[in-house]
């Protein structure tokens, strides 16, 4: 069975009214303003343990940010599955936002915008996102807390961003599942922002690339199941012993990664090691890879892929010509 995981794309497009300036890779920073908005917008508890509060599952912030479980499958009696085994289950929010090779400096009148994906049942708190965007521009952002103002909100389809939200949140239905195009015999994997590994795991295998990239893969497809039973309600029903068979054996005729040990997201934060670089997959003989690795763009993988962690690009090699072929970017 093939994975059936509906994935929304947003775009916030922002007018500044004071200069703003944001790193290359800005969404964890829009990803901590962003949840200051939406806990002063949702919380009525000051003080109250998100985790205890009676009301967390009528909580935006909590939804979003925290579990994103509806009650009914938040119980661990009531999970099948991988929810069985796994303690920290994935919100449905992925701040998913263009990533530079510099910083920017944005000046008062000029528009800029961040990007986010919504997973499955997570598009029914889109009215909440808009509202905690648009006080995330009266907060402000960055050291000087430069202020700015939510323009308009739009969806992504069919590659395009042309479907306008309203400011009440009003919009067409979540889209469906997005056919999967043919398989490539070979996909390069690019690896566009750091993927987060922790310290003590990744000192064992960052030697070894082969394993590296299997751990990558058992990775993605772990996500992308949990994702489908947690936010479809439809839990995946396919062979992971012989998916995980396969992204232990796909060959790889090309490999370039390095990790930076030590790498700390933020100055509270604990230390990981930050894998990046590029590989090759062969896909010949594990073609099941494929929709697990086209959906994985979207979600990321890694510690904090919500925060814009472990996000990479995919493109298509055409092995014949030697070229690479632009088949999907993220």
């Amino acid at each position: 069975m093939l994975p059936a995981l509906p994935l929304a794309q947003y775009r916030f497009l922002f007018q500044a009214k004071d200069p703003v300036s944001l790193p290359a890779f800005a969404d964890p920073l829009w990803r901590s303003v962003f949840g200051l908005a939406l806990h002063r917008l949702s919380c009525i508890g000051a003080g109250t343990d998100c985790r205890t509060c009676s009301l967390r599952f009528r909580c935006d912030f909590f939804l979003l940010t925290r579990s994103g479980i509806p009650p009914e499958r938040d119980q661990e009696d009531s999970r099948t599955g991988l929810a069985t085994v796994m303690r920290d289950l994935p919100v449905p929010l992925v701040f998913h936002s263009r990533v530079f090779d510099h910083s920017l400096s944005i000046p008062a009148g000029a528009t800029f915008m961040a990007g986010m994906v919504l997973a499955g049942h997570g598009n029914h708190h889109l009215r909440a996102v808009i509202r905690a965007m648009e006080l995330t521009g009266d907060l402000g952002i960055g050291r000087k807390r430069a202020r700015f103002r939510l323009l308009e909100t739009s969806r992504c389809e069919s590659c395009s961003y042309s479907t306008l939200i309203q400011a009440d949140g009003s919009h067409p239905p979540p889209p469906a599942p997005e056919p999967i195009p043919p398989v490539p015999a070979r996909v390069r994997v690019t690896l566009t922002t750091p993927w987060l590994l922790p310290d003590t795991l990744a000192s064992r295998s960052i030697d070894t690339p082969e394993v590296l990239v299997s751990r990558f893969l058992t990775q993605i497809i772990r996500r992308v199941s949990l994702f489908q039973e947690c936010y479809t309600g439809q839990p995946l029903e396919t062979d992971f012993h012989h998916l995980k068979e396969q992204a232990a054996g796909v060959p790889l005729p090309d490999v370039e990664i390095t990790g930076n040990h030590g790498y700390r997201p933020g100055k509270r934060s604990k230390s990981f090691v930050a894998v990046r670089g590029t590989f090759v997959l062969d896909l010949t003989g594990a073609p099941e890879l494929w929709p697990f690795l086209l959906l994985g763009r979207l979600l990321h993988t890694g510690k904090q892929a919500a925060h814009g962690y472990g996000r990479y690009r995919l493109t298509g090699l055409d092995v014949s010509n030697r070229r690479e072929v632009r088949a999907c970017t993220s």
